[in-house]
């Protein structure tokens, strides 16, 4: 179960970074302080506990002017995966904004729709969501049912108005950094089971020491980011539904490329999980957001 939850923390918690000055915001986005309206790319990460390889990361995210699409997928890995086996999947599509907005949560994208699917117990589970005119975030299918076969409590309307997907807050941190400088923010996250709240704090710059798990080191936005639960979590399961709180540092890996963590260190009740940007492949724009706009395999 730790391990479990070592891995969805990244899920839950790739989203930080905080205001520093221009000569700082510089040095670690190669002197472009404004996104670019085209990019897209290829992120490889990888996640230790203990000193034990447990899991690896695969993301595609392409941004080009006026919308954006991305998916994920995480899994168990090493010697943890040969007794353990999970999977967890997302995709995402959405408007960006070349401005703060238009969402009242503040952030340069708006969810259109969002589809989630992972593997635990040799069971699979889905779920997927749309967003209507008014901002409103409506489940369209699930298994099992957030409310009526899991429990959890109603999550209003309100709740789910104007909210970002888990997917959608690791790109809009990144992307919030790329046009200000600054991504101290608070963002209303939904993931179609549970609402939270995902808090940033600057921590300021920092230097990663090369290290032979990640090529990237040098100056990165250090953020901490705290989760507040806000409503559709299980009693029941605590230790399973409480998101991650820690530290993300944020940088490009190339020149051109996405603002996105090259490390994150997620607390967990029991240690430290430590996942490292492995690999990054700069994409084609037009033939990735082609490929990501494909419909997910699942349900």
């Amino acid at each position: 179960m730790a391990m479990r939850q070592t891995l969805a923390g990244l899920v839950c918690t790739i989203a930080a970074s905080a205001a520093v000055t221009p000569t700082l915001a510089e040095s670690i986005m190669d002197g472009a302080p404004a996104a670019k309206p085209e990019a897209a790319g290829s992120f490889v990460y990888q996640g230790y506990a203990g000193g034990l390889k447990v899991g690896e990361v695969a993301m595609d995210v392409a941004l080009r002017d006026g919308r954006y699409a991305a998916k994920m997928r995480l899994e168990t890995a090493g010697m943890v995966g040969w007794f353990v086996e999970w999977r967890h999947g997302t995709s995402v599509q959405g408007a960006t904004s070349p401005d703060q907005g238009p969402a009242t949560h503040g952030a340069p994208l708006t969810v259109k729709n969002y589809h989630a699917d992972s593997y635990w117990k040799k069971k699979d589970r889905f779920v997927n969501f749309e967003v209507s005119n008014g901002g409103v975030a409506e489940v369209t299918k699930a298994a099992p049912h957030p409310v009526k076969d899991e429990r959890r409590s109603t999550i209003t309307d309100t709740q789910r108005t104007d909210v970002l997907d888990p997917l959608s807050a690791i790109i809009a941190v990144g992307r919030t950094l790329e046009q200000t400088g600054s991504c101290k923010v608070s963002y209303p996250v939904y993931d179609g089971r549970r609402r939270y709240t995902l808090k940033i704090e600057d921590e300021g710059i920092a230097e990663l020491e090369p290290s032979r798990r990640t090529p990237y080191e040098g100056d990165a936005q250090r953020c901490k980011f705290v989760f507040e639960r806000v409503a559709g979590f299980r009693k029941a399961f605590a230790a399973d539904d409480e998101p991650t709180n820690g530290r993300a540092y944020y940088r490009r890996p190339a020149p051109g490329a996405p603002m996105m963590p090259v490390k994150i260190i997620a607390e967990l009740e029991l240690g430290s999980a430590i996942i490292n940007l492995k690999q990054y492949k700069a994409l084609d724009p037009a033939k990735a957001e082609q490929t990501l706009l494909q419909q997910p395999k699942k349900p």
